[in-house]
């Protein structure tokens, strides 16, 4: 897999190519961002949790987490403890 393609506005986007096989996360990552964006959310904003998003996207929980995982990694959400234990998700 190559490096993230950088957006106009110097953040880095999942790949988009239509001609190669993209993992499942992959796809899911990129429909969590146009929901991020759909939905006019700003920095610091809360995620729905895991589950929540998971049915919002018609994902697997696994597939959901692994999307936030390279969104975090990427510097697009932030994931930090909530009181309950569970992590809580926020765009950056």
């Amino acid at each position: 897999m190559g490096a993230p393609k950088q957006t106009p506005d110097g953040s880095h986007a999942p790949d988009h190519d239509p001609g190669r096989y993209r993992p499942g996360y992959e796809r899911v990552a990129e429909q969590l961002l146009n929901h991020i964006a759909e939905q006019n959310l700003r920095p610091g904003d809360r995620l729905p949790t895991e589950q929540k998003l998971a049915e919002l996207l018609g994902a697997s929980r696994n597939v959901t987490r692994e999307a936030v995982k390279t969104l975090a990694g990427i510097g697009r959400l932030s994931v930090r403890p909530c009181t309950s234990g569970r992590p809580a998700w926020s765009t950056c």
